[in-house]
């Protein structure tokens, strides 16, 4: 089994490279998903893979690759269909319980939790 991490940061920043695990899904597949960025901001990162004894490796194997986040996803629209209504909130609620998994466009209040503070939110952007 292999951990594969990706480690991440805003190029104009100078601070450490952040980090999250991508998951195993098959074939040599992984999959993973960016925390809650910026929009329109260039993000540089690289991807190390680690064996049971110890064996590491990088890619790139020096440096580190660079993309520009898009604006695309609106806050809130956590089923991505441009609107923001009354399923993106049941949606929600199921990742609060626990029946859907973390998406990080329902932290309506970007404090790294979903929770009823950001139904709240989603309700008072509907409403308004």
């Amino acid at each position: 089994m292999l951990d594969v991490i990706v480690h991440w940061k805003y190029s104009a920043e100078d601070g450490p490279f952040a980090e999250f695990i991508l998951e195993f899904q098959s074939n040599n597949i992984y999959s993973g998903t960016f925390p809650l960025i910026n929009s329109n901001s260039e993000i540089e990162y690289y991807i190390t893979a680690a064996n049971i004894p110890g064996n590491s490796v990088s890619h790139p194997n020096a440096g580190w690759h660079i993309f520009i986040s898009s604006d695309d996803s609106m806050l809130g629209d956590v089923n991505s269909d441009n609107l923001i209504n009354i399923l993106d909130v049941i949606l929600v609620v199921n990742i609060i319980l626990g029946i859907n998994d973390f998406n990080s466009l329902a932290d309506i209040n970007i404090d790294g939790s979903i929770n009823i503070l950001d139904v709240v939110q989603l309700v008072n952007i509907i409403l308004n």
